[in-house]
């Protein structure tokens, strides 16, 4: 996405790919040598919206959201970015906090100059750890739009990560210091990182990036949360009311594009998986159709698909990562990481982007439905495949522990995804089989909406959750809750 000419003629290189349209589902050869039961599909009709929503769960006073703008100067060879950076913002304390996630990694991130937008300089500023914290300036009141100016050095580290030069790829994930969600009790929800899981609690703001590339050229591809436009000798992108903004950048991607209900998918791989991305590709576009018909509108003109040269997947707004091992060991099976671990992305568009909640305190209101939301992909594009679903995604890990586990109650990987991934997944299966299609269905697409009706501050939490699910069923859970979850009312 290095300008949308590079794109046409990446587009126009890659001769193996099909023509970029809205398409029926993918027809892969099947595993299994005979069909299996499956659970019914999700109705097409979706009832009205009903929920409504406890105060508690409002956001704070001065709610207007804060807007970053960005101009980058970017040398891709050194793996080096220089930062101009203006926060605009509604203070809701005295003390700010800013989160600063690239200060995690020493040598990352040098912080060049902090002045408030007369010029002066912020005094009495402390940066220690992934935390900025300073007093607001004198005279100053609370809610009154306030004007941050930072300058700073990202030098990216070698090394695989959503914040790393890999050597094929420059990764801009968690890249940039921002305003944290504020809580009257509690103060900045400013978390420190933990072994396993996301730990950064993202607020909705406004977006808009310049970026330069040292000698403008041409060989570099940029991967963006979203659309570009040539300005001058840079190209410029616009974000409104997002969680976050990430991009990448290598001169190794290729390019392919599809439409799905006028949201544009772009799929960046490496060469030697031209036809893994089409499917990666494919099965995002199918993804996000359906999400978008039982979680709400997709609110972004893209959807950035990104290989990643490193484990796993990771998701911000508008663009997600894919582990390259998830391309490489696909072999056109669709009980594959490829495609399961593709949907469950693309339903973090929702499930962190639209509906925003602690990914550290309270991570399953995101993980455990975006991993059933791979259920709910597969039921309605492979229907002969969730029996399989259930048993290499689940049922092989033999999943234990608690659904509403932190990231801070697990020192390794697979215990905490057990418990927070897969047990969810259990729950929200045995909840829909306890309540009913209506009811599970009309009450996900509720739970959904409320984010884009939260606005800034907003959080999802348990108690939201339970409450918006009562709107909808008066079936006692309580012992389905007891079975999944600690300390937690229905």
């Amino acid at each position: 996405m290095l300008g949308y000419q590079k794109v046409i003629l990446a587009l126009a290189a890659i001769c193996l790919l099909p023509a970029c349209a809205l398409r029926t589902p993918p027809v892969l050869p099947s595993p299994l040598a005979d069909p299996v039961e499956t659970l019914p599909s999700p109705p097409t009709e979706m009832p009205a919206s009903t929920a409504s929503f406890p105060p508690g769960s409002t956001p704070p006073a001065f709610s207007e959201r804060t807007k970053y703008t960005f101009e980058i100067n970017l040398d891709a060879e050194k793996g080096q970015a220089d930062v101009t950076q203006r926060i605009e913002f509604s203070p809701p304390a005295a003390g700010i906090t800013l989160a600063v996630p690239p200060n995690r990694i020493p040598g990352v991130f040098t912080l060049d100059e902090l002045r408030w937008a007369d010029g002066s300089d912020v005094q009495g500023a402390v940066l220690e750890g992934e935390s900025l914290s300073f007093p607001l300036r004198e005279g100053a009141r609370l809610g009154e739009r306030q004007e941050l100016n930072l300058r700073y050095r990202l030098d990216l580290p070698a090394g695989k990560g959503p914040l790393n030069n890999t050597g094929r790829q420059i990764n801009f994930g968690d890249w940039y210091p921002f305003l944290p969600i504020y809580r009257e009790e509690g103060g900045w929800l400013v978390h420190p990182p933990a072994a396993v899981g996301e730990y950064l609690v993202y607020d909705l703001a406004d977006y808009d990036l310049t970026l330069r590339l040292a000698n403008l050229d041409p060989k570099w591809v940029v991967a963006a949360s979203a659309p570009a436009k040539s300005q001058g000798d840079g190209w410029h992108y616009s974000l409104p009311s997002a969680r976050s903004f990430s991009f990448s950048v290598s001169d190794e991607y290729e390019v392919s594009e599809s439409f799905v209900n006028g949201t544009r998918i772009l799929s960046y791989a490496f060469p030697e998986h031209r036809a893994q991305s089409v499917v990666g590709r494919d099965v995002t576009a199918d993804a996000l159709a359906l999400f978008s018909e039982l979680y709400g509108e997709y609110p972004n003109a893209t959807l950035s698909v990104v290989e990643a040269d490193f484990p796993d997947g990771m998701e911000y707004d508008g663009l997600y990562f894919l582990g390259e091992s998830y391309y490489r060991q696909y072999k056109g099976d669709p009980l594959s990481y490829l495609v399961a671990i593709a949907a469950h992305e693309t339903a973090h568009q929702w499930f962190f982007g639209v509906v925003g909640n602690d990914p550290a305190l309270a991570p399953w209101l995101d993980e455990a439905l975006a991993t059933y939301s791979e259920l709910l992909y597969y039921q309605r594009y492979f229907p002969e495949f969730t029996a399989g679903w259930w048993t290499f995604r689940v049922d092989a890990y033999n999943p234990a522990g608690w659904v509403n586990d932190t990231i801070y109650d697990h020192g390794s990987f697979r215990p905490y995804v057990n418990a927070v991934y897969l047990r969810g997944a259990e729950f929200l299966r045995d909840l829909r089989n306890a309540i009913g299609e209506e009811a599970f269905f009309g009450f996900l697409r509720d739970y959904a909406g409320q984010g884009s009706e939260g606005g800034p501050g907003f959080l999802a939490t348990g108690e939201l959750f339970f409450d918006a699910l009562s709107e909808h069923t008066d079936q006692d859970i309580s012992n389905l809750v007891q079975e999944y979850f600690k300390n937690q009312n229905p």
